[in-house]
C-alpha cells in the first residue's frame, strides 16, 4: 500500500499528513513513500467538464488537458505496478465552514486529479486535527473499484457527531 502526501508541488496541511498517517499506522498498513509526480489539474478540469458537456474547447486548451489526464494516467500505470493503492489526503487541508465553499475550492486537491484520470477512487473519514474532520482517499488502478473499497472500509473511521452551535 503507498501513502504520498503531497500531490504535485500543492504540499498537504502537515497535520492532516498527520492524521492520515496515524490512521494508516492503527489499521496496520505497510506504508511506502513513493515518488509521484503528476500534472495540476488545475487547468485541464474546466476544459474536459466542457468537452463532457459538449459545449466545446479551444484545439490548444483540448490537446494541453488531454495530455495532463494521460501523463497522469501513464504516472498512475507506472505507479500501481509496485502497490496495491495509493492512499492520500483527500483535501489538502482540514474542512472548512458550510458557507466558505468557493473560497475553498483547491483544484490542486487530490480528488481532482483522480475525477480527471477516472481512477476509482473513495474517501473515508480519517480523523480529527483541532476538531476539524480530516478524510483519506484510496485510490486503485482502473476497473479495481472493489479494491478500493475493501481498503476503504478497512481504513475508515466513525467520527463523532460535530458540535451544535
Amino acid at each position: 500500500m503507498a501513502y504520498r502526501s503531497t500531490l504535485g508541488a500543492s504540499p498537504a496541511d502537515p497535520d492532516v499528513d498527520r492524521v492520515v498517517r496515524e490512521r494508516l499506522a492503527t489499521a496496520g498498513v505497510d506504508v511506502v513513500d513513493v515518488p509521484l509526480e503528476l500534472e495540476s489539474t488545475e487547468e485541464a478540469w474546466p476544459v474536459l467538464s466542457d468537452l463532457d458537456n459538449g459545449r466545446g474547447a479551444e484545439a490548444a486548451a483540448a490537446n494541453r488537458a488531454r495530455f495532463i489526464r494521460d501523463h497522469n494516467n501513464t504516472a498512475l500505470a507506472d505507479l500501481f505496478t509496485a502497490v496495491d493503492v495509493l492512499v492520500t489526503p483527500t483535501t489538502l487541508t482540514v474542512a472548512h465552514g458550510y458557507d466558505q465553499h468557493e473560497q475553498n475550492i483547491i483544484t490542486a486537491d487530490p480528488c481532482w486529479i483522480f475525477n480527471v484520470t477516472g481512477h476509482p477512487a473513495v474517501s473515508v473519514p480519517a480523523g480529527l486535527s483541532d476538531g476539524l474532520p480530516v478524510g483519506m482517499q484510496v485510490v486503485a488502478p482502473h476497473g479495481a473499484d472493489e479494491i478500493a473499497l475493501a481498503v476503504a472500509r478497512r481504513l475508515q473511521v466513525v467520527l463523532p457527531p460535530p458540535p451544535v452551535r
